[in-house]
């Protein structure tokens, strides 16, 4: 991954195909932020990491570490947080953004 910046995406609404977390909102400026950020993304796509994992073709174990709580560590590499983001149901104009932060 790139630097951490800082990038607001546009707040979407609830629908009813996303979880119970409202608005969307991306933004990070630091590696806690940004990983914290994909936990959020996970809440508001209404999926488990497994479902992510699954749809997105990557390892169970990198969706589920992704947004454990525990891991500071950024993703190496850019794909996987493409799909992942694809995969939480976001727009392509914010996967575009989450990958520019």
């Amino acid at each position: 991954m790139g630097s951490i910046g800082s990038v607001v995406g546009t707040p979407m609404s609830r629908d009813p195909h996303h979880g119970s977390c409202g608005r969307l909102v991306l933004e990070a400026n630091s590696a806690n932020k940004f990983m914290a950020m994909l936990r959020h993304m996970l809440a508001w796509s209404g999926l488990t990491a497994g479902q992510v994992a699954v749809s997105s073709k990557l390892l169970r174990s990198t969706a589920c570490r992704f947004v454990d709580p525990k891991n500071a560590t950024l993703p190496k590499r850019r794909v996987q947080v493409e799909a992942f983001a694809r995969a939480c149901r976001l727009t392509p104009q914010l996967v575009t953004r989450v990958l520019s932060i």
